[in-house]
């Protein structure tokens, strides 16, 4: 005859057996969840994270750090390249590559493709995209008769342009022909990406990963 105490450890020992059991498969099937939502949690965490630091530089670093002649330049020129659950890599690149980007961000001279760098003074007015006007290029202006080169005080060449009439001509500055253009480090590109991507990025992945975990079968 099985006492009543009897039957209570054993019925307990059976539930814990069940549980356990039962609680092993669940382990084994949420670890199965969380491997394949994973993934998908990472990329989508690093592509809200790279458009929080793009909406950085472009509000905030950028026209802080440099003059702005077109407020939409930085917005055009800063694209973002997102990840996904293969490569798990997001990228912000200058998808325009003018106005030396890299080395405002980090310092360095900037050497010319041919023999020298052309400088535009401030007497060259800038479209709205802050291009300098293709007739108002040193090569072009020195291909008219309106311009000539000639040395100045700095041991640089100037491109000069005529204006005026003949009885009230004056000469103005247009470019300066240099052969290196030191740049100096003013642009916090890298430093304000990391500080905002190592603060965004761990409450977006453990957001992403409950929602992907929520909605995962």
């Amino acid at each position: 005859m099985i006492s009543a105490g009897g039957l209570l450890r054993w019925g307990c020992a059976m539930v814990s057996m069940t549980v356990s059991h039962n609680l092993r498969r669940v382990a084994r099937r949420i670890a199965r969840i969380q491997k394949r939502q994973i993934p998908f949690a990472a990329s989508g965490a690093l592509n809200d994270t790279v458009f929080q630091v793009r909406k950085r530089i472009v509000g905030r670093t950028w026209p802080r750090a440099m003059k702005v002649r077109n407020r939409r330049f930085a917005s055009a020129a800063f694209r973002v390249e997102k990840a996904n659950k293969r490569t798990l890599r997001a990228r912000l690149f200058d998808k325009l590559g003018r106005a030396s980007m890299a080395l405002h961000a980090t310092g360095g001279t900037k050497k010319p493709r041919g023999g020298h760098l052309a400088v535009p003074s401030d007497n060259v007015r800038r479209t709205g995209t802050g291009k300098v006007p293709a007739k108002k290029r040193a090569r072009v202006i020195l291909s008219t008769d309106k311009a000539f080169k000639a040395p100045m005080r700095t041991g640089n060449i100037g491109v000069f342009e005529k204006t005026g009439s003949k009885k009230n001509r004056k000469v103005r500055l247009v470019h300066t022909l240099v052969r290196r253009a030191p740049i100096r480090k003013r642009f916090p590109f890298y430093e304000d990406a990391e500080s905002t991507s190592r603060r965004a990025f761990p409450n977006n992945f453990s957001r992403r990963l409950a929602r992907a975990l929520a909605t995962a079968r």
